[in-house]
């Protein structure tokens, strides 16, 4: 009978993990860590690097949690990164220890994922396909560095201090003060959001690079210039832009429309 129970309150907090609810997060998360950071702990003599080892397996899971499709595999999961994390701390140095949250997202098939892994078959083409990756990540890095004017001044800070402290959540916190690194994990991540939304659309990014094909003339305000911006000059849709602005689209909408009245628009 206690086992049923446990069953159905894990399942509970489950459903509520992959509605995004930070309850279910933090039920698997008390559940886990405690054991995770042990035995980080055991392998690698670090208990601070241990923490960071495992909250960042935590904050990967929380990143794919729509593709974790069953409650088991939360514990796989974090263990299997747990463990990477851990023989990573070896191979790396300190700076290039801390993952780049701009790779997460490149986990389109978490089963695919889980399953294809194999520790035993680790050899010298791993290294080389890293490189590759890291290659392809400072290709990415140029492209989010010339977006990074369109997002707000909270978002900008947030990407600057990423790339400053390597994405160390621990150490952001500790600059921006009176916030926890799991805070700034959630801000992150919305940010993320809002920069793969527009690099993931290469017809978008080309745009940015190209002549002005209007000017505006008129007394706007910066918010005013970057909606008009990206809605003529970008082609985005009013959604896109709210999500890239992080901001409610009615009100992206109204600006627009407060916009659109004060000035006029002529064809380059």
């Amino acid at each position: 009978m206690k086992r049923n129970q446990t069953l159905t309150e894990q399942q509970y907090y489950f459903s509520k993990f992959q509605e995004g609810n930070e309850k279910g997060f933090e039920f698997f998360y008390q559940r886990l860590y405690p054991s995770l950071y042990h035995k980080g702990v055991r392998y690698i003599k670090d208990d601070v690097n241990a923490d960071c080892i495992v909250n960042e397996a935590f904050l990967r899971l929380w990143l794919i949690r729509k593709r974790i499709s069953a409650p088991e595999h939360i514990e796989t999961f974090v263990r299997k990164l747990t463990a990477d994390g851990c023989k990573a701390y070896f191979k790396t140095s300190n700076n290039k220890f801390q993952r780049n949250m701009l790779r997460i997202d490149e986990i389109e098939d978490y089963q695919e994922f889980m399953c294809g892994h194999n520790p035993e078959l680790e050899d010298e083409t791993d290294i080389l396909c890293q490189q590759e990756l890291d290659g392809k990540l400072k290709k990415q890095l140029i492209q989010v560095d010339a977006l990074i004017p369109n997002l707000t001044e909270d978002q900008q800070l947030y990407i600057r201090l990423c790339l400053k402290y390597s994405f160390n959540y621990n150490s952001i916190a500790w600059h921006i003060g009176g916030i926890s690194d799991y805070q700034v994990a959630r801000k992150v991540e919305k940010t993320l959001d809002c920069l793969k939304a527009i690099l993931t659309n290469s017809q978008k990014l080309n745009a940015i690079g190209k002549p002005r094909r209007f000017r505006f003339d008129g007394d706007l305000c910066k918010e005013q210039s970057s909606i008009l911006h990206m809605r003529y000059e970008l082609q985005y849709s009013f959604e896109e832009i709210a999500k890239a602005l992080n901001l409610d689209q009615g009100y992206v909408q109204k600006v627009f429309v407060n916009a659109c009245s004060k000035i006029k628009k002529v064809k380059i």
